[in-house]
Protein backbone atom coordinates (compact mmCIF):
# COMPACT_ATOMS: atom_id res chain seq x y z
CA UNK A 1 0.00 0.00 0.00
CA UNK A 2 1.59 3.56 -0.89
CA UNK A 3 0.58 6.84 0.65
CA UNK A 4 0.62 9.81 -1.70
CA UNK A 5 1.19 13.22 -0.65
CA UNK A 6 -0.77 16.00 -2.13
CA UNK A 7 1.82 18.64 -0.50
CA UNK A 8 5.48 18.60 0.24
CA UNK A 9 6.60 19.63 3.37
CA UNK A 10 9.56 20.96 5.11
CA UNK A 11 7.87 19.79 8.59
CA UNK A 12 5.44 17.97 9.81
CA UNK A 13 4.59 18.68 13.65
CA UNK A 14 2.74 15.88 15.65
CA UNK A 15 1.38 17.33 18.84
CA UNK A 16 -0.32 14.70 21.34
CA UNK A 17 -2.76 15.45 23.98
CA UNK A 18 -2.73 13.52 27.19
CA UNK A 19 -5.02 13.62 30.13
CA UNK A 20 -7.27 12.31 32.03
CA UNK A 21 -10.89 11.55 30.81
CA UNK A 22 -13.56 14.33 30.37
CA UNK A 23 -11.12 17.26 30.35
CA UNK A 24 -11.77 18.46 27.35
CA UNK A 25 -9.03 16.98 24.72
CA UNK A 26 -11.56 16.74 21.96
CA UNK A 27 -13.12 20.06 22.41
CA UNK A 28 -9.60 21.42 22.36
CA UNK A 29 -9.09 19.24 19.24
CA UNK A 30 -12.31 20.43 18.00
CA UNK A 31 -12.23 23.98 18.75
CA UNK A 32 -8.77 24.61 17.43
CA UNK A 33 -9.20 22.41 14.35
CA UNK A 34 -12.92 23.09 13.17
CA UNK A 35 -13.66 26.05 15.75
CA UNK A 36 -16.26 24.15 17.02
CA UNK A 37 -17.13 23.38 20.33
CA UNK A 38 -19.87 21.10 22.08
CA UNK A 39 -20.81 21.72 25.52
CA UNK A 40 -22.71 17.93 25.66
CA UNK A 41 -20.01 15.97 24.04
CA UNK A 42 -19.44 12.45 25.18
CA UNK A 43 -15.76 10.98 26.43
CA UNK A 44 -13.93 9.78 23.33
CA UNK A 45 -12.64 5.75 23.40
CA UNK A 46 -9.43 5.13 21.48
CA UNK A 47 -8.17 8.13 19.37
CA UNK A 48 -9.32 10.83 17.77
CA UNK A 49 -6.80 12.92 15.53
CA UNK A 50 -7.46 16.18 13.17
CA UNK A 51 -4.96 18.23 11.27
CA UNK A 52 -4.22 22.31 10.56
CA UNK A 53 -1.94 24.07 8.92
CA UNK A 54 -0.91 27.26 10.00
CA UNK A 55 1.04 29.68 7.77
CA UNK A 56 4.28 31.13 9.23
CA UNK A 57 5.93 33.76 7.54
CA UNK A 58 4.05 32.46 4.46
CA UNK A 59 4.96 28.56 4.75
CA UNK A 60 2.95 26.10 5.59
CA UNK A 61 3.36 24.41 8.77
CA UNK A 62 0.76 21.26 9.03
CA UNK A 63 0.07 19.79 12.51
CA UNK A 64 -1.21 16.70 12.94
CA UNK A 65 -2.96 16.46 16.43
CA UNK A 66 -3.95 13.23 18.77
CA UNK A 67 -5.76 13.57 21.54
CA UNK A 68 -5.92 10.01 24.11
CA UNK A 69 -7.41 9.57 27.35
CA UNK A 70 -4.40 9.18 30.07
CA UNK A 71 -4.54 5.49 31.59
CA UNK A 72 -2.47 4.94 34.44
CA UNK A 73 -1.96 1.72 35.90
CA UNK A 74 -1.04 1.07 39.58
Amino acid sequence: MTHRVDHEYDYLFKIVLIGDSGVGKSNILSRFTRNEFCLESKSTIGVEFATRTLQVLLLPFPLLIFGNQHVCFT
